[in-house]
Formats: C-alpha cells, sequence, structure tokens
C-alpha cells in the first residue's frame, strides 16, 4: 500500500514548511512519497532536508492561494492509495499517522478533534521538549460552518474516496470554507468522520490576506 503525503504552501511561510517536514521525518516509519505543491517558487531554491527520500515539487505559479486547486493537483500526480493531506504548518505526535495507515479503511476520514495554535515561533528543541506557548483551537466534530473541520490541516482518506466526492470545489479561493464544504460531501455519502484525541500543532505565523469568500 502506498501512501502520498501532499503539502500545500506557499513561499512566504517557508520555514513553518521545512519544520513540519523534519519532524514528519522524525516522527514516522513508515514509506511514503511527499508532494509539495506550491503557489509560486518564483526564485526560491527551495531545500529539502535530508531525510525525505522521495518528493516532489509541484510549482503551480498562481496568483492567488487556492488550497482547493493545490490539493487536487497534488491528487493528480500522487501514485499512493492513501492520501495525507497535511498543511505546512502542522505537527503531529510520534506514529500518529504511521498508525493511522495501518488501520483506516476506505470509507473513513481521520482527523484530530484537540488542535492547539502556538502563540510565538519555537524551535524544534522546545517543541520536542513540550515547551509550549499555545491555545485551544479544536474542530468542530459535526463539521460546523465557521469552524475548522475535518478537512483543516491535517487528514487521512483513501485517494479512491477523495476521487469519489468529486474532488475540492476550487472556486473558493483563498483557505477555510472549502473544509466544510467538502466534509459536508463526504457526510452525505456516508463516509465515517473520525476525530482522535491527539494533540496537533499549528504553528504559528502571520496571517494571509486572501479573501476566503466563493
Amino acid at each position: 500500500m502506498i501512501t502520498s503525503v501532499i503539502i500545500p504552501f506557499s513561499i512566504q511561510r517557508i520555514e513553518n514548511l521545512l519544520q513540519t517536514i523534519r519532524f514528519f521525518c522524525n516522527r514516522e516509519s513508515f514509506d511514503y512519497e511527499l508532494i509539495l505543491v506550491c503557489q509560486n517558487l518564483k526564485d526560491t531554491d527551495l531545500e529539502i532536508p535530508f531525510c525525505v527520500k522521495k518528493y516532489t515539487i509541484l510549482d503551480l505559479k498562481s496568483d492567488v492561494y487556492c488550497r482547493s486547486k493545490f490539493l487536487n493537483a497534488g491528487v493528480q500526480i500522487c501514485s499512493g492509495d492513501i492520501l495525507i493531506l497535511l498543511d505546512g504548518d502542522r505537527i503531529l505526535p510520534k506514529n500518529y499517522f504511521t498508525e493511522i495507515c495501518k488501520t483506516i479503511n476506505s470509507n473513513q476520514c481521520i482527523t484530530t478533534e484537540n488542535l492547539y495554535q502556538l502563540q510565538a515561533f519555537h524551535t524544534d528543541e522546545q517543541i520536542e521538549n513540550g515547551e509550549l506557548d499555545l491555545t485551544e483551537d479544536f474542530r468542530s466534530t459535526s463539521n460546523e460552518m465557521h469552524h475548522k473541520g475535518t478537512f483543516s490541516g491535517n487528514t487521512v482518506l483513501y485517494k479512491s474516496l477523495y476521487i469519489k466526492a468529486g474532488m475540492m470545489d476550487e472556486s473558493y479561493v483563498g483557505y477555510g470554507y472549502q473544509d466544510i464544504d467538502f466534509a459536508q460531501t463526504m457526510i452525505r455519502l456516508g463516509v465515517e468522520m473520525i476525530f482522535l484525541e491527539e494533540q496537533e500543532l499549528h504553528l504559528f505565523h502571520g496571517k494571509r490576506q486572501e479573501s476566503q469568500k466563493k
């Protein structure tokens, strides 16, 4: 079973991205391919941590941040049976994805409920030692509008299910609303939406200015 990790990102958050990749490499113990989908690399020289064995960088050269489009593009070129959709500013506990990939079935979408927002930049050492300045930003387990839901930042599901659901609606510009929209599509299909209790960290960064309206 092949697993594809798809991370959409913009060059404004390269440091977040590299920290996310470092922790993923150090904490997971399975083979995977990494698909990095960039809004616009421009002249940025992206140095991927040496621990990543197989990766592809897809530069969409887009003027706007459209998370739906970026994830769809990654899914279209990936070879995985299982998808890990991971924003480039998230850190999960040791072997979190390893264990999910062992047990997930083709009619499940899995994420966490216990999401925490870091309130300042933290070094790798501070994160490893649990020296964290954070606040709760928990997901809505009922996928309510105007709340973070199943497809906000960290989701595991089968590629066949993602395609069956019609992929994400690319008419959403920015980030936010496409999350709940796609979750509601999954619910209508009768998919089991699972929210685990493990702690997910949302790394500190500034806010984007893109519209989230359809």
